[in-house]
């Protein structure tokens, strides 16, 4: 049976949070400090693309609390890009692998300094395995696919040597356990929301990029592990171009 709750939890600590004491709660886990987990959802880091016209070619390789990760974001027209994210996250008996396309819109002002900004959507499959530690101080095993789909707003200010920006996103996430797992037949739905600060340094087209934000759960019901809700990811920067544009190589 569902049951209208939070589960947080790392290996020997748990907690049951309701509806109406989660908040508090949640700032308390957050000053513990970080600590290895086994989540059922891990957040991919945003791909923040600051594409400027058609034929920008952005790709970014993180790695983080949320795991490893290569994004991909290609403009098709002035306005219209594509996307794609690949997600892995590992620890002790515990694998969550995420695949996302998605669609976009996009603008920009400016060249070498202007304002960028992007709203689209993704939608992917995620299967992952693990065990969570429970209340009572044992263990439950959890085994199935995640429906991962969410909405990404995300703009900045880029200029020659690097970029700042910030990114939110909605995401409703639906678990449906395996026969493996000890929740078989049994299914979660949350919507979390997402935000986050970026920050890159550097020139075309290589540049290094730092994530840092929350993630909160917004409602939802069902047994689903969720980790300490921090976002932190490293990465590096390709903006380039798959086709020949008035930008060029130079920009």
């Amino acid at each position: 049976m569902e049951r209208s709750e939070w589960l947080l939890g790392a290996p020997g600590m748990r907690y049951t949070l309701s509806m109406s004491t989660r908040a508090p709660v949640l700032i308390s886990v957050l000053a513990l400090g970080l600590g290895g987990c086994a989540p059922v959802y891990a957040p991919a880091a945003f791909q923040v693309a600051m594409l400027e016209e058609e034929g920008d070619l952005h790709l970014s390789g993180q790695l983080g609390l949320e795991g490893a990760e290569l994004h991909g974001s290609g403009a098709i027209s002035d306005h219209v890009a594509v996307r794609a994210v690949g997600q892995h996250f590992w620890g002790e008996d515990t694998r969550y692998d995420l695949c996302a396309l998605g669609l976009g819109l996009y603008g920009a002002t400016g060249e070498e300094v202007g304002w960028r900004w992007s709203l689209s959507g993704e939608v992917g499959l995620a299967p992952a395995v693990g065990t969570l530690s429970t209340e009572s101080g044992g263990t439950t095993r959890f085994s199935g696919t995640g429906l991962r789909t969410a909405v990404q707003l995300d703009g900045g200010l880029e200029v020659p040597y690097g970029a700042v920006g910030i990114a939110l996103r909605p995401v409703v996430y639906h678990f449906t356990h395996d026969e493996r797992s000890d929740d078989a037949g049994n299914t979660a739905t949350w919507t979390l929301g997402e935000a986050a600060v970026v920050a890159r340094l550097g020139t075309r087209p290589l540049k290094v990029e730092a994530q840092g934000g929350l993630w909160l759960p917004l409602a939802g019901a069902g047994n689903i592990g969720v980790p300490l809700p921090l976002m932190l990811s490293f990465g590096l920067i390709y903006d380039g171009r798959f086709a020949p544009g008035t930008g060029g190589a130079d920009r």
